[in-house]
């Protein structure tokens, strides 16, 4: 059961990059939109459909799954909208309001407060 946010968090190595591609692919699949904030450019493959190869099809045979590649449809969005879509991006920043160290650092980052495509 999913909810209306979720985070996939781990170490370096461990499957955090797969395991947000195949429920962002598997949600898309449903219909459901999708919006992932993809710094690194990590999943941005799923728009293309995958290939197959020898590893791929052995281990489709082993599992019983039928491999078939395919492309889910994407949207890339950017602050600066150069070779994407526009994002603006409206920050509301709370500062010294009781606020310990930890939250005057993480204030940036945690208190964005609207996002648009324009």
């Amino acid at each position: 059961m999913l909810n209306r946010h979720g985070l996939v968090a781990g170490a370096t190595g461990t499957g955090n990059t797969k395991t947000l591609q195949l429920i962002a692919e598997q949600l898309s699949g449903a219909g459901v939109p999708v919006f992932l904030a993809d710094v690194k450019s990590d999943v941005s493959g799923i728009g293309a459909a995958g290939e197959s190869n020898a590893r791929a099809q052995q281990r489709a045979r082993e599992t019983g799954w039928t491999s078939k590649g395919s492309a889910s449809p994407v949207e890339f969005l950017s602050l600066t909208g150069t070779r994407s879509a526009q994002l603006r991006v409206t920050c509301s920043v709370r500062r010294g309001v009781g606020a310990d160290g930890y939250q005057e650092r993480i204030g940036p980052l945690s208190t964005w407060t609207k996002l648009e495509a324009g």
